[in-house]
């Protein structure tokens, strides 16, 4: 069997390190998997395992990469193509068009909240490729969503039909976590014992790190604490502005993108999500194996899946301060089990979701 996966570049993204895992999973079972990438460029190509054969078209922008996409698939002919970001899902299925003579099948992955996504967007090009997405995913083999959630609204926008999508959550523990959390990293408050509040996460609209900040300055009012925040994103000035206006600048850090979040994390207590909406959340799944409590909003979708609707962690309203404040002053009295927490996360190995997309493969190619 041989599986070609699609993906924009090696950025760092949530997909494109999902997608990494699962390349790296599959070529660990003995499949040839050839890693297919639009623009060879970004930092997690450092985490591609040699026995996965990376193919660079080597396009300046995905859209560049319809013409090459065919080409490869028409001289490769793999059994199975799966892509990932609507983008690049779209170009994927406008080659599966160009490729009509190919018994190459085609499974596009969806990792966000679509309708969310787009509403949101100020981006002409994601207005743009809204008809598009409509268009062509019913073309599709099969459509994979990461969480139920996505999978309901890739329906609902799509019309597609039930026995066309399905869900699999995203491969995210992989073998290295173990040495990755017990790795070094510098302490985030090298001067402070106080009880230490974690996120990650680009500084994006998405993540509403403004609420986020506005809740830190309630807990302020009744616990001393800090917080830390990894990521980078173009929010990042105003944010820090907002911080001196709310008067909180000397218990909040920002720390840039890091490699290795676990080493972070196992410095925190509790772990902060008030995202407006996710796809699914990584994130929250690698706080768990850390074994931290868990604040995130109830957010479309994924968090709740994760958190299996509250047992591994506090949901609260997108968007309302208060309740954050109220949940994360909450579990500072009472934090989760760190070994029930570690456990959960263990649901979201990369050799158990490998196994489902193996299975849901050797269903299509049959």
């Amino acid at each position: 069997m041989r599986i070609s996966l699609f993906i924009p570049d090696f950025e760092e993204g949530g997909a494109q390190k999902m997608m990494v895992n699962l390349a790296n999973s599959l070529a660990e079972k003995s499949v040839s998997v050839d890693l297919v990438v639009a623009c060879n460029q970004g930092s997690f190509n450092n985490l591609v395992n040699t026995n996965v054969n990376v193919v660079p078209l080597d396009c300046a922008r995905t859209l560049h990469a319809l013409p090459k996409l065919v080409r490869y698939i028409n001289s490769e002919k793999p059994d199975v193509i799966i892509s990932a970001l609507y983008h690049a899902n779209v170009i994927c299925l406008a080659a599966k068009c160009l490729s009509k003579k190919s018994r190459t099948k085609f499974i596009v992955t969806e990792r966000n909240h679509l309708s969310s996504k787009i509403k949101n967007s100020n981006s002409v090009k994601d207005k743009i490729l809204l008809p598009a997405i409509k268009f062509l995913y019913p073309k599709a083999d099969s459509v994979i969503a990461i969480s139920k959630g996505v999978m309901d609204d890739v329906v609902e926008l799509c019309a597609l039909n039930d026995d066309k999508i399905s869900y699999i959550h995203n491969p995210v523990v992989t073998p290295s976590f173990e040495k990755e959390i017990k790795s070094h990293s510098e302490l985030l408050f090298p001067d402070s014992t106080l009880p230490l509040i974690i996120a990650s996460g680009r500084l994006v609209e998405q993540k509403d790190y403004p609420t986020m900040l506005k809740a830190m300055a309630l807990i302020l009012k009744k616990k001393p604490a800090n917080l830390a925040i990894l990521g980078k994103g173009p929010l990042q000035k105003e944010l820090a502005a907002l911080s001196k206006e709310l008067g909180i600048e000397n218990n909040v850090t920002f720390k840039d993108f890091v490699e290795n979040p676990l080493s972070y994390m196992k410095q925190a207590d509790i772990f902060l999500m008030t995202s407006a909406w996710e796809g699914f959340g990584n994130v929250l799944v690698e706080a768990l194996y850390c074994g931290l409590s868990i604040v995130a909003t109830d957010c479309p979708s994924g968090p709740a899946e994760i958190l299996d609707n509250g047992k591994y962690g506090y949901l609260t309203n997108v968007g309302d301060e208060i309740d954050i404040s109220n949940a994360v002053l909450k579990v500072m009295e009472s934090p989760f089990d760190k070994e029930q927490q570690k456990k959960r996360a263990m649901k979201f190995t990369t050799d158990s979701i490998s196994d489902k997309y193996l299975r849901h493969v050797k269903g299509l190619i049959r």
